[in-house]
């Protein structure tokens, strides 16, 4: 792993191979499938080197969404751990940061030589984790899944909440990138994802690959779960370079489908169906206050 992180690569390759042949039953057995080394921290973000103990000839790259911090599993640990691949994870300390102590150049720095190693690259995160991906990888080779990518903190892009509570140390708008074919995933009924997808993300890379999930909501890893199409589109991105087509069929599966489009329902006065969304929505997740909300207001109208 040291030999990968200075980009000493036939040499690490031959230790590593030396070590298959020589331990095989203890790899076999060995309860975590996987070593792991810190290759940054400055207290506030780490970088993280996961190498699987199979050869292999990919990495990913996963980025820590918002609510993700580095005391539990880096973003798609879970499913990515059991694919025959390296992982670099980008994490943070605390909830609410937006990964600015770490620089584009410190990034660089420090995985530019371990990643050259690789024949296939990917990149993949969930809406901070999605910025992330675009921003720090996106001039590396690698194929990147985006889902709902947004910067809350961003003074044009950002959300009522946070827009501008925190200063911003990234450029305002990704370099222009045209040989990146990135693929994007989010809701073009979202208001702040349509925006920044399309009036930013999409000027900076120009042969982007959207895909639009109306009444997805933001969040996206969410509505596919419970269409329970999640691992098949990470993996068939991950085998194929590309996501399924998206099967309608199941979208009524998704409780941001029901309340989503039941508010729209609601605004345009189709109270039948926004009385059936609602509930739909509110059985399948009975403690989310937007359902509850959505509720009550169909039942006054």
């Amino acid at each position: 792993m040291l030999n990968q992180i200075m980009g000493n690569h036939a040499l690490s390759a031959n230790i590593f191979d030396d070590v298959l042949r020589s331990f095989p039953n203890e790899i076999k057995e060995d309860e975590l499938g996987y070593r792991k080394l810190t290759l940054f921290d400055n207290g506030k973000s780490r970088i993280e080197f996961y190498k699987n103990l199979k050869p292999t000839k990919s990495l990913i790259f996963t980025f820590d969404s918002v609510n993700i911090c580095w005391d539990e599993p880096s973003f798609g640990f879970k499913l990515l751990q059991r694919q025959n691949m390296d992982i670099i994870a980008v994490r943070k300390k605390t909830k609410k940061s937006f990964h600015q102590d770490l620089s584009k150049d410190t990034f660089d720095q420090t995985v530019k030589d371990l990643a050259s190693g690789y024949q296939n690259k990917f990149s993949y995160g969930f809406s901070l984790g999605a910025y992330a991906a675009l921003y720090y990888t996106s001039d590396m080779d690698c194929q990147i899944l985006a889902l709902s990518p947004r910067l809350p903190i961003h003074p044009i892009y950002g959300t009522k909440e946070d827009k501008g509570k925190q200063t911003l140390y990234h450029s305002l708008s990704h370099p222009f990138n045209d040989k990146a074919s990135p693929t994007i995933i989010y809701d073009p009924t979202n208001k702040i994802d349509k925006k920044y997808v399309e009036e930013s993300l999409l000027a900076s890379y120009p042969n982007a690959q959207l895909k639009k999930m109306p009444y997805g909501g933001h969040r996206m890893t969410f509505h596919l779960l419970s269409m329970g199409v999640l691992k098949k589109y990470v993996l068939t991105f991950i085998n194929q370079g590309s996501v399924p087509a998206y099967n309608r069929s199941l979208k009524s599966q998704s409780p941001n489908y029901c309340r989503l489009l039941g508010e729209a329902c609601l605004k345009h006065h189709k109270l039948k169906w926004a009385d059936h969304l609602s509930m739909e929505a509110l059985k399948a997740e009975p403690t989310n206050k937007r359902a509850m909300k959505l509720r009550v207001n169909v039942l006054k109208k």
